[in-house]
């Protein structure tokens, strides 16, 4: 930070003390609120725009190497996405033929240590079989190759969370239907928990083609959450443990309280990453899981989810959401995986054979079951969410 930035927070401070009043109760009723005011239309439609730019065309697509997992062909794919060299696997449906049309599932990971082809853990069964799957990693980690041999491989780029990471994502799919033969746009889904659930969340919004989702326990409001003036203070001026998710808001608070953000800055920041204003943008077919004692991603941010549908009378399609009263991040969740199994496999997920001699691939430009788990409950602790 400059000095010319510091000075006039100095000279503040101390002005506040002489007249006794609290550095904590200021920003908790001056800058504080003007952050985490709900945002306007005209905010919203900044962030869209913001979207729109974003060049998610998937230069340079690789396949590194490939293997065999659970008898499918899975095949580790680099591209670039934002001048960074980004990995993911493409996992092939059983039996594989070119002149079928097959269903596409994203899943996306928890945590920020990386992923692995374990994220492919449980799908391989029921209509998975006949699913095209794609496994991103995000930017600034690994994708660990373990046994198809080709070592831990670093995605570029700074971490992002909620951000550019949804780049990568969305340039892995569509790397993925280009470069494929028999990818069914019209069948896309997608599934992640955690920080994947948040990166779900905004992917969905972001890519107008995919019909069918479910989150568990995702973030879903960074900008205008209960209590976060209260929750903000708490976090910078005492000792008590801070959750993955207020770590998220922090990431762009701090830097606006000590003037390296401006308003607006900290404010789009934070509203990127809220998908709970973009409602209007979500699949027609959702469903969301979330635990009542989930201290990761308190199961607020689901239930301001829920209501705003429902007050919105959305989505168009089939909806749910199930709230588990002893439900941790992860854990004591019963019947969770068997409800997203059914739903994801809901409706006509069979390989089809195509009538057309091509299927159009264009790029849009907004365009393991047990491991999302596992990796949900390290982060009960540790991990970004």
């Amino acid at each position: 930070m400059t000095h010319r930035k510091l000075l006039p927070i100095l000279l503040f401070s101390i002005l506040l003390g002489l007249l006794g009043v609290s550095q904590q109760h200021v920003w908790a009723q001056s800058a504080l609120a003007a952050l985490y005011a709900p945002p306007t239309q005209a905010e919203i439609d900044r962030v869209k725009q913001d979207w729109q730019s974003r060049d998610v065309t998937p230069y340079n697509w690789t396949t590194v190497g490939n293997g065999t997992i659970d008898g499918y062909q899975v095949d580790v794919v680099s591209h670039t996405v934002n001048g960074n060299a980004h990995y993911g696997l493409v996992r092939l449906p059983r039996d594989y033929d070119p002149t079928y049309d097959y269903p596409i599932l994203t899943l996306n990971h928890g945590g920020t240590a990386g992923v692995s082809p374990g994220m492919l853990r449980g799908f391989s069964n029921d209509c998975f079989g006949q699913y095209f799957i794609v496994v991103p990693s995000y930017r600034g980690e690994p994708l660990k190759t373990q046994g198809l041999q080709l070592g831990d491989l670093l995605s570029e780029g700074e971490g992002s969370e909620f951000d550019g990471d949804i780049d990568d994502v969305l340039a892995l799919v569509n790397g993925t239907i280009a470069n494929y033969q028999g990818v069914d746009t019209s069948r896309m889904s997608v599934f992640g928990g955690s920080r994947g659930g948040g990166v779900s969340y905004l992917q969905s919004i972001r890519d107008p083609r995919i019909n069918r989702a479910v989150y568990f326990f995702g973030a879903t409001d960074h900008l205008a959450y209960p209590n976060l003036e209260a929750l903000t203070n708490e976090a910078l001026t005492t000792d008590k443990p801070v959750n993955p998710f207020m770590r998220t808001v922090l990431r762009e608070a701090e830097p606006y309280l000590s003037g390296e953000l401006s308003l607006d800055e900290a404010r789009q920041a934070l509203l990127r990453r809220s998908a709970l204003y973009f409602i209007n943008d979500l699949p027609d077919n959702i469903q969301i899981h979330h635990g009542a004692l989930d201290f990761v991603v308190p199961v607020e941010n689901s239930r301001l989810l829920d209501a705003a549908l429902t007050q919105a009378n959305l989505p168009s399609g089939d909806y749910a959401y199930f709230e588990y009263p002893i439900g941790k991040h992860g854990g004591d969740m019963p019947e969770s995986q068997e409800r997203m199994r059914a739903f994801l496999c809901q409706g006509d997920n069979a390989a089809k054979l195509r009538q057309e001699t091509a299927v159009t691939a264009d790029a849009v430009e907004t365009p393991e079951v047990a491991e999302v788990a596992e990796v949900a409950e390290v982060a009960e602790v540790a991990e970004v969410a």
